[in-house]
Order: structure tokens, then C-alpha cells, then sequence
């Protein structure tokens, strides 16, 4: 319209016009939306296809030669196509710059050259003569004028008719756009008005400028406000034959006049309607006298009040302003002028959309109001799209309001609503409401969907065989699947435990000797930390929807001298990377540093990438910082990125979490250690911390935990393994104790502060050294039913006053005022001598297997201590306890390795490969203290542990015990099932995770558990014979 190519800065543009560079950059800015919402779709499907082609390699098709082919020429045209759109958007972006800046350049000038009547009025066919006569005319407003010059044909160079005839309609379009009050004088010429409004558009981009009006005040004439739509009344008053062929007009996208209005002009609707000149619904009214029916697609129902997205100026009115749903209060009496049918598929469409971007309950009403109430939304069938979408954002409100048990008593609605699993509110997936609450964890609107009777089953399953409850749980929300029935055991086989599992593709990371490995990630690994991976002000690693500028950048994070290729990841990220860390193996000699370069992808050449920002790492700096052997507990580190488009500025920060891996030598040989339950056999049963760890109670006599007659006596007892915690000391010496601080010393200090003779004092003070239990008498478990008074210990005075030391120590610490007690303390339990792992190595006889907990210091204990977040160490930590497992351990002795830290599950499934090794979870059970993302559900525990090719997962029992299926999810990924807690020992749980098929069953309680699982038909201690 204008004569200008959008790729290039308009030239002299301080001259223009200056509304109509006004309307240039506004439809240069919609423009730049939707080639913004073309390039995030794009985004989004190249993410998507990805996904599908990883599941597809990791069922075997990654080597297949037509699959490779496929695949490399689908991502190759991707990449072209989304490059292309990015230098177009960057294009865009250029012009829009350079165009405010014409328009800021002087805010008072208001007349300037029209680059509209440049491109009418261009001399061919037209003399300079009459082109410069017509326009200085036009400057003026005088169309009359102009009217009888084309009429009489006067002054002008002899043309064709069309020629002519074009010449008006663009004069005509002008005259609407720009002096819509001198407009009228159009309406004599010959053919008629209604070919001129048809032919021009001129409805169209007379709509688009009021609504440029209203919104930028500025032009020829700065007196714009109010605007009035009475000069396109008189123009629909004039077409007194072909006034529906007018307003049914289509543009080359399928759009309405109507559509314009409610796209340009929408703002105008929050006025008062009982002034007609305020809204775009001056169009409707005429709608009225039309035949909706007549011609009528049937298969498309309202077609003709649809562009080529099937979408209605109602729908555009919704989609470009979700923020202000209360306008559609305003619209009264917009049902008598568009046909009901459409306005109920406007809230099909557009109101879950609204719903889930809004999270309010308003547009529910509104809308319900306009159909009859809720009611009539169920009889229209749209209170199911609303009611899922709402339990999707978890609105309580919406919800509240949709399923009210106050509506009028229709029995055609209640039918719906009792109805409601099978009549249309499952989505394509099976997904019902209540899935998509589960699944998100709103607890509220769970609550209620299962309030109401008959409205949402407990059992009823997805496609899959999965019922919301499994979801819930499989998302770690317990509390919500608190809210459910208890679940049976019945149906082991479906849902759950039917899903196959995909083949790892993944390699075995190996740190060959003298190399390290660099093991990062974006981001925290914290759920309490709110921290952005990549935030800068023109991109982000978070999606924000106003931020048009960052999609066409993606980071390279590469390590510097390791040889190794870069790792690319597109910007912003879409999909959980939690457990996709980037991985060099850094040779001997070169320093450990991570190097962070933002690349723009759009070039000026073909193929050309810009260099945006670079940032660089380096990782060596905790020795320097906290000494020798020595880390910080906090692993995210932040790095400024420094701008390289010449400004040399900080364009922003980029967060990270890393670890660092060390060869270590030994253990290299796989030991048989077969922990898959047998069909026939019950599940190992596991003596936590021996046999229980230390309550405060004295219903029974309690043996102090985590020591050698804990051990002895839970394996009598019928336990298979025993389990026990490593820490290991300030000067390296691996010790079985659990606590983070030795309370004993009357102090918050941690066990990796103390050496290993002031660890064992805190014991050897209470107690003589070297006189364990065992060698006093037999011993009893609490769970023997003939058990007797065991023989007393004799001790010295000097032992009873140094446990009453202890115990007046203990009072001023933080855990003993926490807990009021303290494990292993005589006087509350009977106390035996702390251990190293030496020595449990050497004194437990080989055939009692050992489940070592790995404890590493954690930041929540450090916090809660308020001590320094500052531990021995990662690597340091476990090459202790390896290798006091390599110089004691006897090859015939069945050991697994576990840990609550995901980076020593890491380390431990690196360094060795002779012991399986287990991450401890507790799966979104409630209060989750450590906050760790990798440990916040079962679904996330299991991709952890599968991703670095760990044997099992050993989860809080809870919930395995409210949806027992789940445990058919983990097998069936290759890992074996183990649980843990003090709901373990009741026998009633024992049997539900037996039957469930848990491989694994770690209890305080192993006497009670053992003869539990020996009423199951085969005894625990034959498990393993």
C-alpha cells in the first residue's frame, strides 16, 4: 500500500508523514508478532519432533541408515527454515527501530510526504502536472475537488478506464483512511460504492486507521478524540443494494470487516454502549438481516463468519486482550447479532485459553451468563472444555463455579454433569479433570472434583491403563493422592506396569586414569532456588512470552583444551533438562574451565552466526578458597556475560551447577550381587541402621544403632542386609554414624570437622572400648516373642559419669533440642561403641550383606546446624569409603552402595563398577526438606537413576503404598525396586509391596518384618542361599 520493502529502513523517513509512519509501524509490528508466533511454533515443533526421535533411538532405530537419513534432512530443512525467519524477524526488527526514531526525532511536526500518494500518483501513466495538482489538493482535505477532476476527466493525460477506475478506489481508500469525513463525495462515482468498499478493502483499512487513531493520537490533525464511526454509517447507508455482499467481503485471509474491528478498535468496546459510536459493533447490527443458513457449509457450521484460521471476530476480540475478560460484559447484546452456535464455539475455543492465561473465574461467568447461566454451558457442552482447563491451572474459583449445586433444576443439565467421565470431558489422552488436577498437584480442586457424587471416579483409567491417582504420585504429589481410595494391588499388570521401557542409549561415562570430568548443568538444582540458567536482557533460558527478541540464540557451552565439541542448546529451553548435564572428560594438564558463548543464529550471510556474548568458568577456585580436599556445599555458580557487538557492556548472567570427577583405581572388576527378587521368593528384607534406628520411646529395649551388635542381632533375626551410614572424618578415616554433628561433644560441629579420636571419645567416654555386647550374653530383639531380660551390663563408675556428662552436654545442641534425644547414648538405649568401617568390615560375619548409605553433607543440614556450608571434598568423600571397601571387603561379601546426594551416586557409578549403586529418594513425600529437584518425585528419581545406568532406586515407602502399580513402572525400566520407612513395619505394608512385587523392603522392625515375609510362603534368609 505504501511502496516500501519491509526489509530495508525507510528512506528519508524524518520527511514522512507522520501518521502514516504511525501506521506503517504498527502493521510492521503485527507483522513482526506473527512472524514471532511462526518462529515459536517452529520452535516448538522442532522440540517436540526431537523428543519423538529420541524415544524412537532408544528402541533400536538410531542405526537404521533410512531413519539417520530421515532424520539429519528434517532437522538440516528445520534449521534453514527457522534461520530464514530469524533474519527476517532481525529485518523487522531494524526497520521498526529506525522508523521510532523518525517518529522521536521532532514530536511536533505533524505534516511531512506521503509515501500512500508517492505510490498512487506515481507519473506513469499520470503527468507531473496532474500528480502534483492532485496532491497539493489532496494536502489541503479538498476531495471534492478530486472527485470532479476523475468524474470530468479534466486535466489529465488520457487513460484507460481501469486506469481511472483505480485511480479513484485508491483515492477512495485514502479519502476513508485519512479525511474519513470527505469520504462521501466518493459515493457518486461511477461503478457504484459498493464495488469501491468491495474492491478496495476500504472498510477494512478505514477500521484499522481509527483504531491507529485511537490508540496514537497523531497526524494532520491532533483533534482525533472522540472518533466517530458516523462517517462509515453513511457509507453502509449508501449501499442500499449490496450492503451484505459488503460486510461479507473477505480479504485474502478469510476476514471480515467485523474480524478488523474487534482487532483494531477492541479497546473501544470498554465504553458505554448506549452510545453508538463508541464500539465496533456498529458492523453486527446489519448481520441481522442476513440468511445464516442460506449457502451454508454444514460441515462448517458458521463459515462464513470465519477466516482461514476458523476464527470469529468474537474470538479475535478474546485473543487480543486476555487480560481485560471483563469486556465481554460489556457486550450485550452480542448474541442477537452473531448466530448462537458461534458464540458457543467462541467459548469452546477461546475461554479455556483465557482461563489457563488469566487463572480467573471471571470469563466463566461471563460467558455463562450470556448462554443461560451454568445450565445452559452444560447443555451448550462446554462447562467440560472449561472445568479441564480450569483443574489444569488449578482455578478453584472456575471450578467452584462450573460444578455449583445451586443451578436450576434441568434435567437435561444434570444428566451432563452425572454423566460427565463419559459424555466429552475426557480430552484425546483419557484425561478427565481430575487427571489434569492430579497431575499438576492442586490439591483444592482434586478435593472437591472427588466432593461431588458421581461426578469423578476413583478407578476410572487414561488410555494407558493409569488412573489420576498414579499420576499424582508419579508427579510426587502424595497429599493429593492422599485424597483417593486406597488402591489394590489387583491389575499388577496394567496401567503402570504395562508401559514398556525404552532402551538407554546413553554411554557409560568412564574417567580413564589421569583424566577428570566436568559433569554441569543450567541452573540450580534446588527447587527452592528460583534462579534463571540463562538470563539476559535480550534472551532467556525461561520462556517469556514478551521477550520477541532471544528465540533465534541458543548457548554453546564448551570446555576449553579438552577437544571436545561444543554442547548446543537453543534459547529458551523448553523441556526439563534436569537430567540432561553437559559431560567433557578434561585430559591431564589442562585446567578445568567452562566457556559460555551466546549465539545469535541470525546472520547477515548464509549460514553466518553471530557471536552475541561470551562468559568463562573456572572451576579450580574451592581450592584456592576453602583449602585442600575441601568444597563449598553450594555447587551453582553465576558468571556475567560480556556483550561482543561492540558495546562491551554485561549483558546479563549465566547460572550453573557442577561437579568434577576423579580416576580412581580400584574396584574396576563387577561383583555378583544379584538383588532382583525371584517370582517365588519374598523381597530382601534390610535392617535399617541394624536392627531400627533409635525413637524416643521405652515401650521396648532399643540397641544403639548404626554399631557391630545392632548388626549381629538384625541378622539373626532373619535381615538379609544390613544398613548402615558412612561420613568420613577431617582426616579421612571412614566412621558409621548418621547424625550430621556429633551432639556427644556439645556442639553443632559435623562428623568432617572432627578427627577420627575425637569422634571416637564421644563413644569410648560412655563405654569400655572393645567390649561389645555380644560377648556379654545372647541378645534379644523386642520383636522375639520369648524374649527374656538380657544380662545386665556392668560398667565402671567412671563410664556412668561420662555418660552423664554426654548427656548434660547434649541439651545445648541443635539436634538434641530438636529431637530430645540422641542415637546410641547410654541411658536412653543401650549403648555400644561407635565403628569405622574397618572395622564393621572385619567384625560382621561375610555372610550378612551390608546396604552402605554413602552420607554426604547436605546444604539443608549445614543450614540447619548453622554451621558452614563447607564439607571435605565430593571426590575426596567417596574415594575414602571406596577404599576402605577395597583393602577390607572380602570378594564374597554382598555389599550395595546408596545416597540421598545425587552427585554421589554419580561419582560412585564412575569410579567403580564392582558394587550396584542406589539413589535414596523420598519421592514428594511431605515436608521435603533437602529440596533437591532430582528427588522430588518418582518419576524424576527413576530418569536419574537411569541416566547414569544406577541398579535401583530406593524410595519412601508411601508411594509405592498408595498406588502399589507404580512399582511395576520402575522394574519394567531395569531398575530394581527398594522402599524405606517407618511405615515398613507395619505387616500389613509389608504385604502390599510384597505382592506389588518391591524387590527391596528396608524396616526398623526386622523381626517382626521377617516373620511377616516367612508367612508369605519362603523366609527371607533363604532368599539369598
Amino acid at each position: 500500500m505504501f511502496g516500501i520493502d519491509h526489509t530495508r529502513p525507510i528512506p528519508d523517513a524524518e520527511r514522512v508523514c507522520p501518521f502514516e509512519l504511525t501506521l506503517i509501524l504498527d502493521t510492521i509490528q503485527e507483522f513482526q508478532e506473527e512472524l514471532h508466533r511462526l518462529i515459536w511454533f517452529s520452535r516448538v515443533n522442532m522440540d517436540a519432533v526431537d523428543r519423538i526421535i529420541q524415544k524412537l533411538e532408544r528402541r533400536g532405530h538410531a542405526e537404521n541408515p533410512v531413519h539417520r537419513r530421515t532424520v539429519d534432512d528434517w532437522r538440516r530443512q528445520q534449521t534453514e527454515r527457522v534461520t530464514e525467519a530469524s533474519r527476517s524477524y532481525h529485518d523487522l526488527v531494524t526497520m521498526i527501530q529506525s522508523t521510532e526514531n523518525a517518529l522521536s526525532a521532532d514530536s511536533r511536526r505533524t505534516k511531512g510526504k506521503s509515501l500512500y500518494l508517492q505510490r498512487v500518483l506515481n507519473p506513469d501513466p499520470w503527468s507531473k502536472q496532474f500528480t502534483k495538482q492532485i496532491y497539493r489538493t489532496i494536502q489541503k482535505g479538498d476531495f471534492l475537488f478530486v472527485v470532479e477532476a476523475i468524474a470530468s476527466k479534466s486535466s489529465m493525460p488520457i487513460v484507460s478506464e481501469q486506469q481511472l477506475q483505480s485511480l479513484a478506489g485508491d483515492l477512495f481508500r485514502y479519502a476513508v483512511m485519512f479525511w474519513p469525513e470527505q469520504a462521501k463525495a466518493f459515493l457518486f462515482l461511477e461503478p457504484s460504492p459498493e464495488q469501491f468498499l468491495i474492491d478496495y478493502r476500504v472498510l477494512k483499512w478505514g477500521i484499522y486507521t481509527m483504531g491507529a487513531r485511537k490508540r496514537r493520537p497523531r497526524g494532520p490533525r491532533r483533534d482525533h478524540s472522540p472518533v466517530q464511526t458516523q462517517h462509515f454509517r453513511d457509507l453502509l447507508d449508501a449501499c442500499t443494494e449490496r450492503r451484505s455482499e459488503v460486510l461479507l467481503a473477505k480479504d485474502e485471509f478469510g476476514r471480515l470487516p467485523a474480524h478488523y474491528a474487534a482487532m483494531y478498535d477492541l479497546s473501544w468496546a470498554r465504553g458505554d454502549l448506549s452510545d453508538s459510536d463508541c464500539s465496533w459493533l456498529f458492523l453486527l447490527p446489519a448481520l441481522d438481516a442476513l440468511d445464516t443458513t442460506e449457502d451454508e457449509d454444514l460441515t462448517t457450521p458458521g463459515a462464513r463468519f470465519k477466516d482461514i484460521d476458523g476464527l470469529t471476530p468474537l474470538d479475535i476480540a478474546v485473543m487480543h486482550d486476555y487480560t481485560s475478560l471483563r469486556q465481554l460484559e460489556t457486550l450485550a447484546d452480542l448474541d442477537r447479532h452473531l448466530p448462537r452456535f458461534v458464540l458457543e464455539e467462541v467459548a469452546g475455543r477461546n475461554m479455556p485459553n483465557a482461563l489457563m492465561d488469566d487463572g480467573s473465574a471471571f470469563c466463566c461467568k461471563t460467558l455463562a451468563y450470556r448462554l443461560g447461566g451454568v445450565a445452559g454451558l452444560r447443555r451448550s457442552g462446554c462447562v467440560g472444555e472449561f472445568v479441564r482447563a480450569a483443574a489444569q491451572v488449578g482455578c478453584m474459583d472456575a471450578v467452584g463455579y462450573l460444578l455449583r449445586d445451586d443451578v436450576p433444576p434441568d434435567q437435561e443439565s444434570r444428566r451432563v454433569l452425572a454423566k460427565s467421565e463419559d459424555n466429552g470431558w475426557a480430552d484425546s489422552r483419557g484425561w478427565t479433570p481430575l487427571f489434569h488436577a492430579c497431575a499438576q498437584g492442586h490439591y483444592d480442586v482434586v478435593k472437591h472434583l472427588l466432593s461431588i457424587e458421581g461426578l469423578a471416579s476413583h478407578t476410572r483409567t487414561d488410555h494407558l491403563g493409569w488412573t489420576a491417582k498414579e499420576y499424582a504420585v508419579l508427579n510426587g504429589h502424595l497429599a493429593v493422592a492422599a485424597l483417593f481410595e486406597p488402591s489394590s494391588v489387583c491389575g499388577m499388570k496394567n496401567g503402570p506396569g504395562r508401559m514398556p521401557a525404552d532402551k538407554i542409549t546413553i554411554p557409560t561415562v568412564h574417567c580413564p586414569e589421569g583424566e577428570r570430568i566436568i559433569i554441569a548443568s543450567l541452573g540450580s538444582e534446588r527447587l527452592n532456588e528460583g534462579v534463571t540458567g540463562v538470563d539476559l536482557f535480550y534472551c532467556s533460558s525461561d520462556h517469556k512470552p514478551t521477550n520477541l527478541e532471544g528465540l533465534a540464540c541458543a548457548l554453546e557451552v564448551s570446555a576449553p583444551g579438552t577437544g571436545e565439541g561444543p554442547h548446543v542448546v537453543r534459547m529458551p529451553i523448553l523441556d526439563d533438562q534436569i537430567n540432561c548435564p553437559f559431560v567433557f572428560s578434561v585430559p591431564a594438564g589442562v585446567e578445568l574451565k567452562l566457556m559460555f558463548r551466546i549465539i545469535d543464529g541470525v546472520g547477515k550471510a548464509e549460514n553466518e552466526k553471530f557471536l552475541s556474548g561470551t562468559g568463562m568458568a573456572l572451576l579450580e577456585g574451592n581450592t584456592r578458597q576453602f583449602g585442600p580436599s575441601r568444597q563449598s556445599l553450594i555447587r551453582e555458580q553465576t558468571i556475567p556475560i560480556i556483550d561482543h557487538r561492540g558495546k562491551e557492556t554485561c549483558d546479563g548472567t549465566v547460572t550453573f551447577t557442577y561437579m568434577v570427577v576423579n580416576h580412581f583405581p580400584h574396584l574396576q572388576t563387577p561383583r555378583e550381587v544379584d538383588l532382583v527378587r525371584k517370582p517365588t521368593e519374598p523381597p530382601f528384607l534390610v535392617g535399617h541402621r541394624g536392627l531400627g534406628m533409635n525413637l524416643k520411646t521405652h515401650e521396648y529395649l532399643q540397641i544403639g544403632e548404626n554399631t557391630v551388635e545392632s548388626f549381629l542381632s538384625a541378622a539373626k533375626l532373619g535381615a538379609s542386609f544390613v544398613e548402615f551410614d558412612v561420613q568420613v572424618t577431617k582426616d579421612h578415616e571412614a566412621v558409621i554414624f548418621h547424625d550430621f554433628s556429633l551432639s556427644e561433644s556439645g556442639t553443632d560441629v559435623p562428623i568432617h570437622d572432627l578427627t577420627l579420636d575425637q569422634f571416637m571419645y564421644a563413644s569410648n567416654i560412655q563405654s569400655p572400648h572393645g567390649n561389645p555386647l555380644s560377648v556379654l550374653g545372647p541378645t534379644h530383639s523386642r520383636d522375639e516373642p520369648d524374649r527374656k531380660r538380657g544380662r545386665s551390663r556392668s560398667v565402671g563408675g567412671h563410664f556412668e559419669a561420662g555418660a552423664i556428662q554426654v548427656r548434660d552436654r547434649m541439651k545445648h545442641t541443635v539436634d538434641f533440642k530438636l529431637k530430645g534425644y540422641k542415637p546410641n547414648t547410654r541411658g536412653d538405649f543401650v549403648q555400644d561403641s561407635f565403628a569405622t568401617l574397618k572395622e564393621l568390615l572385619a567384625q560382621v560375619p561375610e555372610d550378612v550383606g551390608f546396604d552402605i548409605e554413602i552420607k554426604y553433607p547436605r546444604l539443608h543440614e549445614a543450614t540447619a546446624a548453622n554451621v558452614a556450608p563447607v564439607a571435605i571434598d565430593l571426590n575426596t568423600f567417596v574415594d575414602t569409603a571406596l577404599l576402605a571397601l577395597h583393602e577390607h571387603a572380602t570378594p564374597n561379601r554382598r555389599i550395595m552402595l546408596s545416597s540421598f546426594t545425587p552427585e554421589i551416586c554419580i561419582l560412585l557409578s564412575i569410579k567403580q563398577k564392582a558394587f550396584p549403586v542406589f539413589f535414596i529418594t523420598n519421592a514428594g513425600k511431605v515436608p521435603m526438606i533437602d529440596m533437591e529437584r532430582r528427588a522430588a518425585s518418582v518419576q524424576v528419581a527413576v530418569r536419574f537413576a537411569r541416566r547414569w545406568n544406577l541398579a535401583g532406586v530406593v524410595f519412601a515407602c508411601e508411594p509405592m503404598l498408595l498406588c502399589p502399580r507404580l512399582v511395576g513402572y520402575v522394574k519394567n525400566r531395569g531398575l530394581v525396586c527398594a522402599t524405606y520407612g517407618e511405615l515398613n513395619n507395619v505387616p500389613e505394608n509389608v504385604r502390599i509391596q510384597s505382592e506389588a512385587g518391591v524387590d527391596i523392603i528396608i524396616a526398623d522392625r526386622v523381626g517382626l518384618v521377617a516373620k511377616t515375609l516367612a508367612e508369605e510362603g519362603v523366609s527371607p534368609g533363604e532368599v539369598m542361599n
